[in-house]
C-alpha cells in the first residue's frame, strides 16, 4: 500500500524476531487483555449475527430507512473493536480467538446495509451521492 500510494520514499520498514527468555504467546497474553477483547467481539457477534442471518434468509435488500436504522448502531459498535485488537499473528493469539467471526459478520452487514443507508441519508438531506 505504501508503494501504491507513492510514499515509499518516506517510509523505513524494519522487521524483528523475538530472541529469547520467555514463552512468547504467554508473555503477549500478559500485554493485552485478550479475554476482555474477546468479550467485546462476542457481544458484537451475538448482537449482529442473527441480523445478518435474517437478512441473508430474506434475500431482499432492506429499505433505505430500515438499513440506516440497522447500520448506524452496527458501525458505532464495530468501529472501536479494530483499535482494541492487537492485530497479532494467529500463533500469538488464543486458540479460540473470535475476531475473525465478528469481522465476517461486520463485512456481511456492511455490504448489505451501506448503499441503502446512503440512499436514506440522501433522501432525508436532499443531498445525493450522484449529484
Amino acid at each position: 500500500m505504501v508503494a501504491r500510494l507513492g510514499l515509499s520514499d518516506y517510509v523505513h520498514l524494519f522487521a524483528a524476531a523475538y530472541a529469547a527468555f520467555s514463552d512468547l504467546p504467554g508473555t503477549v497474553g500478559s500485554w493485552w487483555d485478550f479475554q476482555a477483547i474477546q468479550s467485546q467481539y462476542a457481544r458484537f457477534t451475538d448482537t449482529y449475527a442473527p441480523v445478518a442471518a435474517r437478512l441473508a434468509q430474506a434475500r431482499a435488500q432492506p429499505g433505505p430507512d430500515e438499513a440506516f436504522r440497522r447500520y448506524v448502531p452496527l458501525l458505532t459498535q464495530w468501529r472501536r473493536l479494530p483499535y482494541l485488537d492487537p492485530g497479532l499473528p494467529t500463533e500469538l493469539l488464543p486458540a479460540d480467538w473470535n475476531a475473525v467471526r465478528a469481522r465476517q459478520v461486520f463485512q456481511q452487514l456492511h455490504g448489505v446495509l451501506l448503499e441503502p443507508s446512503l440512499r436514506h441519508v440522501g433522501e432525508v438531506t436532499g443531498l445525493r451521492a450522484d449529484a
